[in-house]
């Protein structure tokens, strides 16, 4: 097999979309922008009603906390429109799509990059582009890797909050007590992240299970998707549309057959069981000390 170095060039990211309605005739939408927090305003001609904007995402209670300020102050700028800032920590996805079934979605919500084609396709979300210049969008700003995952010729569906590059972590301590060398800054090739994967993976106390893993299984897409970006392959076509010849392309193939040979012929990775739960303990065990590496 080709060598093929492991470093992660790519990454994924979250942003804000805005929820396409079309409930209101006569209507007009505008964008309105402040920091992170985007909401619509939807207005009609003559008299300003009272508008509630609910703007639906995964952050925490300081984060929520720090949004909510500004949404407050937003409404006190924008009388007659109030903002309110909801957090779903757990199920996100789903609980988007059963608001979006029921009729009752947000008007602004964060979404990440796996996630997003569906609703375009959909015609679930509206196009932002018309409105970046007027609230002073600098497309400019923003990493265009990053901007152009959520834009369909000149068509801006979602504006990036953020974006996550994923890189390999290792336990020194781990490493030092197997007597590894600490990977190099430069250099590593598949062959030699299994080989080290390998010589950090032991049965300590010797009754014949492993207590030390060479790393968790990269079940998750934004963790595997690097690796078959760093040997040449892809998963869809350029513009998105199509995975034939992509995903089925013999480096993409040569990926996966790599991926599950940590599992099923070097033993590096914990056991199914952990896969198919998520592997909730993979920070755990990398923590402790019984995982050397962690794709993160």
């Amino acid at each position: 097999m080709t060598s093929h170095r492991t470093q992660t060039p790519r990454s994924r990211s979250a942003a804000i979309c805005v929820f396409q309605r079309n409930l209101w005739p006569r209507r007009s939408v505008a964008l309105l922008t402040v920091a992170a927090t985007l909401a619509t305003a939807c207005r009609p001609q003559g008299d300003t009603p009272s508008i509630t904007l609910r703007v639906l995402h995964w952050a925490g209670e300081a984060e929520v906390t720090a949004e909510q300020r500004i949404a407050d102050r937003f409404s006190e700028t924008h009388p007659g429109t109030r903002v309110i800032v909801e957090s779903v920590t757990t199920n996100f996805g789903e609980k988007l799509a059963t608001a979006i079934a029921s009729g009752t979605p947000p008007d602004v919500f964060l979404l990440d990059s796996p996630d997003f084609p569906a609703l375009v396709e959909r015609g679930l979300v509206l196009d932002l582009a018309p409105y970046a210049a007027r609230v002073g969008y600098e497309r400019d700003s923003v990493f265009p890797e990053v901007l152009d995952i959520f834009m369909r010729g000149p068509q801006l569906f979602a504006l990036p909050k953020d974006f996550t590059p994923m890189v390999i972590y290792y336990n020194r301590s781990v490493f030092d007590n197997a007597g590894v060398s600490h990977p190099p800054e430069d250099g590593w090739t598949w062959e030699t992240f299994v080989d080290v994967a390998r010589e950090v993976t032991r049965d300590v106390d010797g009754d014949g299970r492993t207590d030390i893993y060479g790393l968790s299984f990269p079940r998750r897409l934004y963790e595997w998707v690097p690796f078959v970006w760093s040997a040449g392959g892809d998963i869809l076509s350029p513009d998105g549309r199509r995975a034939a010849g992509y995903l089925d392309s013999p480096k993409t193939v040569a990926t996966f057959e790599f991926l599950t040979s940590l599992y099923n012929r070097w033993h590096v990775v914990p056991p199914a069981q952990f896969l198919r739960a998520g592997d909730p303990m993979r920070r755990g065990r990398f923590y402790s000390g019984s995982q050397a590496m962690l794709v993160s």
